[in-house]
């Protein structure tokens, strides 16, 4: 993995979180509550995406808005009319798939896109194709569901990535259901640790990179592993991730303390300890 992808995500995930806080502080309420912990699955699958790719998301919400590329003065004013590009979160450029969230049309609305997708690369030859990927809860739609819309994946081929976020609450024994329905409908299912960057990054790249020529899709679960009888371990993707890089010296405490630094005046947040 790059080192410059590595600076790049760890620069997004960290503004995501910090301007998820920034809207808590200006709406008087906990904003940064629905992302946090989800960093590492909502920036790592999409980050190398290009605009002629589709992403459709689970959440909603400005921190969201602001990972999928608009400026973060827009969404504190929306109001203001900006000089310059203004300051994005630098996570992708994907092309948003807007369909109401939580409900059995996105999957099926993303099914379709991803169809559409086939068919004009299909018709264009090229080598690689664009593809769609697609974030979802478990319980989005009942298991039944899942098994026919993978099914219909595996059929068609589709370019499609599902990146299925995690229960609020570790699952214990649940833990890694939805790659067990994907394997059963013949479609690639990949349990993942949800705070390990690295490693979504590196299983959405395979994943897409086969999606895009011709291979059909696959799912991701961001799961939080949790050893029966034991109590979950205290982590978190960014600080693990920082950890990382500073351990492969791709970056320094230096660079990093900058980086909040840096973005908390830009949008105006307090830092206090900015990747806990």
């Amino acid at each position: 993995m790059p080192n410059a992808k590595l600076r790049q995500m760890y620069s997004a995930m960290l503004r995501l979180r910090m301007f998820a806080g920034r809207l808590g502080q200006e709406q008087k309420r906990s904003s940064a509550g629905f992302v946090s912990g989800l960093e590492a699955c909502l920036v790592g699958p999409t980050i190398d995406l290009g605009p002629e790719d589709l992403v459709c998301d689970a959440l909603q919400g400005g921190a969201i808005d602001f990972l999928r590329g608009t400026p973060a003065e827009l969404i504190l004013n929306p109001n203001r009319r900006l000089r310059s590009a203004g300051t994005l979160a630098d996570g992708g450029a994907a092309t948003r798939l807007t369909v109401p969230a939580g409900t059995p049309e996105l999957l099926w609305a993303a099914v379709g896109a991803a169809a559409t997708l086939k068919a004009q690369t299909s018709r264009s030859g090229v080598a690689d194709g664009a593809v769609l990927v697609c974030y979802a809860r478990p319980d989005d739609v009942p298991p039944a569901v899942w098994s026919k819309l993978l099914a219909h994946v595996f059929t068609q081929r589709l370019p499609i990535l599902f990146v299925v976020l995690p229960q609020r609450k570790p699952q214990g024994s649940r833990t890694g259901q939805m790659s067990t329905i994907a394997l059963r409908s013949r479609v690639p299912g990949i349990p993942v640790d949800q705070h390990d960057a690295v490693a979504i990054y590196r299983v959405a790249q395979e994943a897409i990179g086969h999606a895009r020529a011709g291979a059909g899709g696959a799912l991701i679960e961001c799961v939080r592993f949790v050893l029966e009888g034991q109590k979950p371990l205290a982590s978190d993707a960014i600080s693990g991730l920082g950890e990382y890089m500073l351990h492969r010296q791709v970056a320094d405490q230096r660079w990093m303390e900058t980086e909040a630094k840096s973005f908390a005046r830009r949008i105006g947040f307090e830092v206090v300890h900015p990747t806990r």
